[in-house]
């Protein structure tokens, strides 16, 4: 499964789409400092919805779907939904009512997975050959933290089974996310 990003460039992600780039999405201390952000932080990434797509906006990566409770609950589920699986997205709650209008890009430059060993893991970082910036497939949902008012807004990487090179690499549950090469507009 996919848990660490090498995240676009604002720069970037603006010149592929012509893009507005929502002040909110702050990359661009990424840029320079960071090129391993963990999906277990739940940190805002630049992503495009199907909403609004000439927008890019920061999204918290780990689902948080609108019919959750409260905020205990919100934070469980978050860790539960940073992947959604391509086989169970229309059947697993957490997802089957994002995937049916609620779809959107995750710019990135690269993504790192692990290959295990003898029980030790070896990273390995992932990008497109004669590109820089790609995107995942994703979801998003907008919760809402009944006790503050505070509008959340969160996605979840759609993941596949591993391609030929994907399953050396990650060789035990032989999983890849589904990402796409961008073409300049």
């Amino acid at each position: 499964m996919c848990y660490a990003v090498d995240p676009a460039s604002r720069k970037e992600v603006v010149e592929l789409f012509d893009a507005i780039y929502d002040n909110a999405v702050r990359n661009d201390e990424w840029e320079e400092h960071f090129h391993h952000i963990s999906a277990f932080v739940h940190p805002k990434l630049p992503i495009m919805t199907s909403k609004e797509p000439k927008r890019v906006q920061g999204y918290n990566w780990g689902l948080i779907p609108k019919w959750v409770k409260d905020e205990k609950q919100a934070k469980e589920m978050a860790v539960n939904t940073i992947n959604a699986r391509s086989e169970t997205i229309f059947e697993k709650p957490s997802f089957r009512n994002s995937i049916k209008d609620k779809r959107c890009l995750i710019f990135a430059n690269g993504f790192y997975d692990y290959r295990e060993v003898n029980k030790k893991k070896y990273p390995y970082y992932i990008s497109l050959k004669d590109q820089k910036t790609f995107a995942f497939g994703g979801i998003y949902d907008e919760w809402t933290n009944q006790e503050t008012g505070e509008i959340i807004n969160t996605f979840s990487m759609v993941t596949t089974e591993a391609n030929p090179l994907m399953a050396h690499i990650h060789n035990v549950k032989k999983r890849m996310p589904c990402w796409i090469g961008l073409t300049q507009t």
